[in-house]
């Protein structure tokens, strides 16, 4: 339950910022297409993503990944149907998220 706690603080958080200060530096635009998905999902920003973690709505991180791209692909087949967050991270350690439905 510890883990469900920090995730919200961390996402809430983030949303407050990124609602705040949409032209400041410390945010960058993530996009995910096709949102929702049955499959692959792909990932795309206007910085390199570093990292990457899908989060169910119950707080574990399903998925996780490191990179060095701006565009990155994410199997979701796996997963159940549902809604997820994707939360990605840049060189920086900003982080911004987007919802992702699997169907």
């Amino acid at each position: 339950m510890g883990d469900f706690t920090e995730m919200l603080a961390t996402f809430n958080r983030e949303n407050l910022l990124t609602t705040a200060i949409q032209e400041n530096q410390n945010t960058f635009k993530l996009s995910a297409a096709p949102n929702p998905t049955n499959g692959y999902v792909y990932i795309s920003a206007d910085r390199i993503i570093r990292q990457s973690a899908i989060y169910n709505l119950n707080g574990p991180v399903l998925q996780s990944g490191t990179y060095n791209l701006n565009k990155i692909s994410l199997d979701l087949s796996t997963l159940v149907k549902g809604m997820y967050m994707l939360l990605c991270t840049d060189a920086h350690g900003i982080q911004e998220f987007v919802k992702i439905a699997v169907q």
